[in-house]
């Protein structure tokens, strides 16, 4: 009974996660005894199947039932979005309160007070955390009230006068099915690239003593002019995965579209990689050598950083190919 297996999927759409598969084995099971004792054990045809699904209401309707958002500030139904909602504002406005206040910050060294910057971070952070949790839930609380008490009954006249279980759509397939937590780390990790090599790139290096003197230096690794060249390119391609990240997260599922999208994205990011790893310029040799000649450190130093730097890119090429090969089998079931 397809049918009935797509009425019970769109009914636990709508259900809080905690209690979704048990309640969903209770309606299938209801639905599955009236259609018994109706047909007196017979297969029901297509229309014995409609009607009953008719009189049990439209799904987000008979949800409803199952819930009792009155007495939610926030209801079950739009709880998971709350939460993915401020995750992602809670996580973009630390991002943020760290830019501001890093830009405010003099060059760091040892005499610099490190337990004042981060203590002043925290506070920063957890003030704007208050506001943005305030924000966002009194947001979802207007969604929450304006649904209810104001649209409830011209919602309810609509979907009645106007549902049909020929309606319903099919069961998403595993490769259409999203992954929330993939998506949002996804979009962390490519804000972080962006604020880390567009505004603190000349902050990635290596602090070291100078021979004979008792201040520390620091060791610039990237060349800032070299990379930035690479940056035209990788703000494209990053805010290009951050777009199609969020179009599946609000359409709540993958589509042909979006995942050769996302294959062509990894494809241009792997190159950009491979021609990076093959860089010789975008190291700050000059900073080496400066670094080499006034420390008493032996071996060569300028060797280990390149080799550090063309492992570290290698592992994400590695991962990068990885994830294009899943991309792959999604795509083949795709065309199926």
């Amino acid at each position: 009974m397809v049918k009935v297996d797509r009425y019970v999927y769109a009914v636990g759409k709508h259900l809080p996660k905690s209690h979704r598969e048990d309640i969903k084995k209770e309606i299938r099971s209801t639905i599955e005894d009236i259609i018994e004792e109706r047909t007196d054990g017979e297969t029901p045809t297509e229309q014995q199947i409609d009607e009953i699904l008719l009189e049990l209401g439209e799904p987000r309707e008979f949800a409803c039932k199952y819930r009792k958002d009155a007495n939610y500030l926030i209801g079950p139904g739009l709880f998971d979005t709350y939460k993915l909602v401020l995750k992602i504002c809670l996580i973009l406005a630390a991002i943020g309160i760290f830019s501001l206040i890093s830009n405010k910050t003099p060059e760091l060294s040892e005499s610099y007070n490190y337990f004042g910057f981060i203590f002043r971070l925290l506070v920063e952070i957890v003030n704007e955390g208050i506001h943005v949790f305030g924000l966002v839930t009194i947001s979802f609380f207007l969604i929450q009230w304006f649904g209810n008490a104001r649209g409830k009954d011209f919602l309810k006249k609509k979907m009645n006068s106007a549902w049909h279980p020929s309606k319903l759509e099919a069961i998403p397939k595993s490769h259409v099915q999203i992954k929330y937590s993939g998506l949002i780390t996804t979009i962390i990790i490519s804000v972080l690239t962006l604020v880390v090599f567009n505004f603190f790139a000349e902050k990635i290096g290596i602090y070291y003593n100078r021979a004979g003197d008792q201040d520390s230096g620091f060791l610039q690794i990237l060349s800032l002019d070299r990379l930035a060249d690479y940056m035209i390119f990788w703000n494209i391609e990053i805010m290009l995965v951050m777009v199609i990240s969020l179009y599946v997260l609000i359409s709540k599922r993958y589509t042909l579209f979006t995942v050769v999208a996302e294959s062509l994205l990894s494809i241009a990011v792997i190159v950009l990689l491979l021609i990076m790893v093959q860089d010789t310029t975008l190291i700050n040799n000059s900073a080496i050598s400066e670094a080499m000649s006034s420390t008493d450190i032996i071996g060569d130093v300028g060797t280990f950083i390149r080799n550090l730097w063309r492992t570290a890119l290698a592992i994400i090429i590695v991962f990068m190919a990885v994830n294009l090969f899943g991309r792959g089998k999604a795509i083949l079931k795709f065309l199926k």
